[in-house]
């Protein structure tokens, strides 16, 4: 279920890419990477063919590369878990409050 103001960033997508906040919040629950990543990349792909890109994509996909950057080769144990929490911190402040 999307809070309010996902259902906002949601409302604001093309028709083609609705559903992909929803994905999104699912990908970050579960810390699936692979869920986030495919969303992304499906919206790139197809957004110069289907509608205009959403504002929130570029800065919250380079926010993406830039946390596997820092958190991808780490030897922290607990790497994976302060990689989801800056990820679940630029969702906040770049793809909800940009909606």
């Amino acid at each position: 279920m999307l809070t309010p103001e996902e259902q906002k960033a949601e409302d604001a997508l093309d028709s083609s890419f609705k559903g992909s906040i929803a994905q999104i919040k699912k990908g970050m629950m579960e810390q699936d990477l692979n869920i986030i990543r495919e969303v992304i990349g499906n919206i790139t792909v197809w957004c110069g063919h289907l509608g205009d890109r959403p504002d929130w994509l570029t800065s919250f996909s380079r926010t993406v590369q830039e946390k596997i950057d820092q958190y991808g080769n780490s030897d922290q144990v607990d790497a994976k878990e302060k990689f989801f929490e800056e990820l679940q911190k630029a969702y906040d402040s770049i793809i909800l409050k940009k909606a």
